[in-house]
């Protein structure tokens, strides 16, 4: 994701979410896009720790049906 997608969702985010804080969105939109490049990393050991944040995570192929797709077909994620 690229700086401008990021800041495109950022501009979709109600003002009272942030609480109008504009400088401080700003700060976490900038923020953001400086660890893009070790978030995979950061949420492969967050999903490792002892507080088991993703129960449902396997390591194996994953398999997902496609709605365009009828039921018998899927796509392989691995």
């Amino acid at each position: 994701m690229d700086a401008d997608t990021v800041w495109r969702c950022a501009a979709e985010i109600p003002e009272e979410w942030y609480e109008e804080d504009r400088c401080g969105l700003e700060r976490l939109v900038e923020a953001l896009h400086r660890r893009r490049p070790i978030i995979r990393k950061l949420i492969g050991e967050f999903r490792k720790s002892t507080r088991g944040p993703f129960p449902n995570w396997r390591d194996s192929l994953a398999c997902v049906e496609l709605s365009s797709m009828n039921g018998d077909e899927c796509l392989h994620i691995g």
